[in-house]
């Protein structure tokens, strides 16, 4: 399973002041708007362990994620922007993970959007990254070998300027956005996506169906198959952000979620 560390060799978050650079763009009304979505930190009982500095800094930072998650276009290199710099002021405090959980993020899924964003600062200028921002250019991966995502390759062959100018940028990110396209090692995925049900019964009768059958497929041992489902239960609750124990007791499968052996009954395809 990848694990989401923290980076080493990064740009340095610097806290003297809050990052409004990372919100060009955004007009009064949308900064109005996220104001309205934005968590009241104040009435947080962490809140006072902060000094006057980082309750400035964090009330910015708070309502800039809160854009970044309301603006529609606004890329996942923003909510990564803003969460790294809340992550530098609360995680000392030991409070971060409260912060979290007022945006409805779990661990995982806040590391995965830090860990991003640092590969993509430790690749790009910063005027490429406000950029993308901008334009919600995802130029961003979750591992060391793509640190650019799909634009990881075309970033190599295409070098970045040192020290561009907003236009610059912008020239740069076109170019290496269509030499992505063009690689055939990275085509556009959103005509050959597999449609996924949003039906939350389907949904949980194929997680059965594809548990259940691996599952047969263990060695028919009780010590091993009882501690493979204890495994599969606690990477879920993980993978789900619950920090505690959880009690869970048998239920009935309905019929129609076990899966049917040999050929269907006409019409009973359609009913499944």
């Amino acid at each position: 399973m990848a694990t989401y560390a923290r980076k080493t060799r990064i740009r340095p978050t610097v806290l003297e002041q809050p990052s409004p650079e990372l919100l060009p763009g955004v007009s009064l009304d949308e900064l109005t708007t996220a104001s309205k979505t934005t968590p009241k930190l104040v009435t947080e009982r962490w809140w006072e362990k902060l000094a006057p500095s980082e309750q400035t800094i964090l009330q910015v930072e708070s309502e800039g994620l809160a854009m970044a998650m309301l603006v529609q276009g606004y890329s996942r290199l923003a909510i990564g922007a803003h969460l790294v710099k809340a992550q530098a002021i609360l995680e000392p405090h030991h409070v971060f993970g409260k912060f979290l959980k007022l945006f409805r993020f779990t661990a995982r899924t806040a590391y995965r959007y830090i860990q991003r964003y640092n590969n993509a600062s430790s690749h790009l200028p910063e005027t490429i990254l406000r950029t993308a921002m901008v334009r919600g250019i995802d130029i961003s991966g979750e591992s060391a070998e793509q640190p650019l995502g799909r634009y990881t390759t075309a970033a190599k062959a295409l070098p970045p300027p040192a020290d561009p100018t907003d236009e610059q940028a912008g020239i740069w990110l076109d170019s290496v956005v269509k030499a992505a396209k063009e690689r055939s090692d990275t085509p556009e995925r959103t005509d050959l996506a597999v449609p996924i049900p949003q039906d939350p019964d389907t949904l949980l009768k194929e997680c059965y169906r594809f548990c259940s059958l691996r599952y047969r497929k263990l060695p028919i041992n009780s010590r091993i198959r009882k501690t493979w489902v204890h495994h599969l239960s606690g990477m879920l609750l993980t993978d789900l952000g619950v920090g505690h124990a959880q009690s869970v007791a048998p239920i009935a499968v309905p019929e129609e979620f076990r899966a049917m052996r040999g050929r269907p009954r006409e019409g009973a395809q359609e009913a499944a």
